[in-house]
């Protein structure tokens, strides 16, 4: 697909901020912030937000990526073409609102560090119709909650074509907003509906 500005105005690799609809928003919404990177005028964003539901439970929904067309509703598809130890390659298509297209990216997905209370993954775009993407998820179980955790959503990225590094920005903040929200919602109605009813 060739892509217009109009098509890649919106930078395409942020998919995640497509990928929700108003209607997914929580009550307790995750908290966004933003730091500037060096040598761009883009900055990485991170959301962060806690999640009512075992630590082991969001840490499996995180890693089970081709299921994430489940619960964000704008993924066409999310097939891993390769795995290993630590890491895995991802294909994630997606359709984009308003008629703009398909976006396609193979994301590399590296599992840095896991421990029984805290998992670091860090996630780098390797290919596609997309600029470059960087992530990072850290779910960590809070000590003295009864299962709950923390989810911690960062993300930068540039596109393909010039666009205002503010509303680069934007889109980035949307994304980690609703990615977070989404996977927040998903969990929470998975572990309540497994709960035994008194």
């Amino acid at each position: 697909m060739h892509l217009t500005p109009r098509r890649a105005a919106i930078p395409l690799a942020f998919a995640l901020a497509l990928a929700a609809q108003p209607a997914a928003a929580q009550a307790r919404a995750p908290v966004v912030t933003d730091q500037p990177v060096d040598g761009s005028a883009i900055r990485r964003v991170q959301a962060e937000t806690v999640i009512v539901a075992p630590f082991s439970a969001v840490v499996a929904r995180v890693l089970d990526y081709e299921h994430y067309p489940e619960f964000m509703v704008r993924f066409r598809t999310a097939r891993v073409v390769r795995r290993t130890r630590g890491a895995t390659d991802v294909y994630f298509q997606l359709e984009l609102p308003r008629a703009m297209g398909i976006v396609w990216f193979l994301h590399h997905m590296t599992v840095v560090s896991r421990t029984p209370d805290r998992i670091e993954i860090s996630g780098v775009a390797q290919q596609g119709n997309v600029g470059s993407v960087e992530s990072r998820v850290v779910v960590e179980r809070i000590p003295g909650a009864h299962e709950s955790a923390r989810l911690t959503f960062a993300l930068y990225g540039s596109p393909v074509v010039p666009v205002l590094p503010d509303t680069v920005t934007d889109t980035l903040r949307h994304a980690v907003r609703w990615a977070s929200a989404l996977l927040q919602g998903d969990v929470e109605r998975t572990a309540n509906a497994a709960r035994p009813t008194r």
